[in-house]
């Protein structure tokens, strides 16, 4: 038998201040599960006044496979790193260099 604690949940207005590194994690974490070598995955996150600029870089062979076919892959991607920005309330922008 497996017990599952839950943890009491955070009001809105309790909710901790925005943890940039938490995108860029998510971001590296997935994007490692997609590529040949993941050693080479690198995720840069850079911030402005209103606006998160995460950079994404692997190699060259491996674009393919993150973008995916028809840019698929890119834009679930990019869903899961505005998901994660929407609870910030911040603007995201991910860009995908080779």
């Amino acid at each position: 038998m497996v017990v599952i604690e839950r943890k009491k949940t955070l009001d809105r207005s309790e909710s901790p201040p925005a943890k940039f590194s938490e995108m860029a994690a998510a971001l590296e974490f997935n994007a490692r599960l997609m590529v040949d070598f993941p050693e080479r995955v690198v995720v840069k996150e850079f911030e402005s006044d209103n606006c998160v600029v995460i950079e994404l870089t692997v190699r060259d062979c491996d674009i393919g496979k993150i973008i995916g076919k028809a840019g698929k892959n890119a834009e679930a991607l990019r869903t899961i790193i505005y998901g994660i920005a929407s609870k910030h309330k911040k603007r995201v922008v991910v860009q995908i260099n080779q």
